[in-house]
């Protein structure tokens, strides 16, 4: 008896045909990630992905540029405690698929803690999970998970959110969304920094990565090139002053045109 032996093909990856001159990009390596977990058995993350039902939508799975267009380009890594780290793509809701509306770019910090955040919430005598609570309330999954994470009571988790959080800086008191406007600063980035990193509205606005770095002087807090302008004094001789010489504001403001 003859038997024929053949060579399995290599499976092909949905999606890889497409031309984009992407491939070497970070944003290319996690969406390979994605579709190789939730579908290939042999790899080691299959059991905890795709071996428990988790999906890719049809919509990503079938094109890298969906995924890059939804998702956009991973932002720039940040200083989390002293430590460098990258972004990856999250589910909000850990049960849920690989789609857009249950993914976004977080942290491995803002990864522990959504895992953590995963046990059932006592609310009236009723066990619900946090996507129970959205979708009876109307309120956004990722604002519960925020006030988990800030330590609120279950009983305060869906309260109206009609009146919005303000945050205290400089003796004033606006949402996230004014202060981003007033400073002309990322709104998201902002947000990430406050909710997931747990800064500080100080902090927040004071660390670099942002559009721009603040200095208070006199009662008074704006951006180094706004200061610049008022002062007469280029922006760049100001900023080396103050971010590499580390001179304490009142010094690098106090003399706009120093003799070479």
């Amino acid at each position: 008896m003859i038997i024929h032996s053949a060579t399995p093909k290599k499976r092909r990856v949905r999606g890889t045909q497409e031309r984009h001159g992407l491939s070497k990009t970070g944003e290319y390596r996690v969406w390979e990630g994605i579709l190789t977990r939730c579908t290939n058995k042999n790899c080691k993350s299959y059991p905890d992905y795709g071996g428990r039902g988790i999906k890719v939508c049809d919509r990503w799975a079938d094109s890298f540029l969906a995924f890059y267009s939804d998702m956009g380009p991973r932002p720039e890594p940040i200083v989390i405690n002293g430590r460098m780290e990258k972004y990856s793509i999250d589910r909000k809701d850990n049960d849920g698929n690989y789609e857009p509306d249950n993914c976004h770019w977080v942290t491995r910090t803002y990864q522990i803690n959504n895992r953590r955040l995963t046990k059932k919430i006592l609310l009236d005598g009723e066990v619900f999970t946090i996507s129970q609570l959205a979708q009876m309330s109307g309120i956004s999954y990722d604002t519960i998970k925020c006030r988990i994470a800030s330590g609120d009571r279950p009983e305060d988790l869906l309260r109206d959110i009609s009146k919005p959080t303000l945050f205290e800086f400089n003796g004033r008191k606006m949402t996230l969304r004014e202060w981003s406007n007033e400073f002309d600063v990322d709104y998201d980035r902002l947000r990430q920094r406050v909710y997931a990193s747990k800064m500080t509205i100080d902090m927040a606005l004071s660390q670099k990565n942002l559009r721009e770095i603040l200095v208070e002087h006199e009662g008074k807090c704006q951006s180094i090139r706004a200061w610049a302008r008022e002062i007469g004094m280029s922006s760049s001789t100001l900023r080396n002053r103050i971010v590499n010489l580390k001179w304490p504001a009142a010094l690098a403001l106090a003399n706009p045109n120093p003799k070479t």
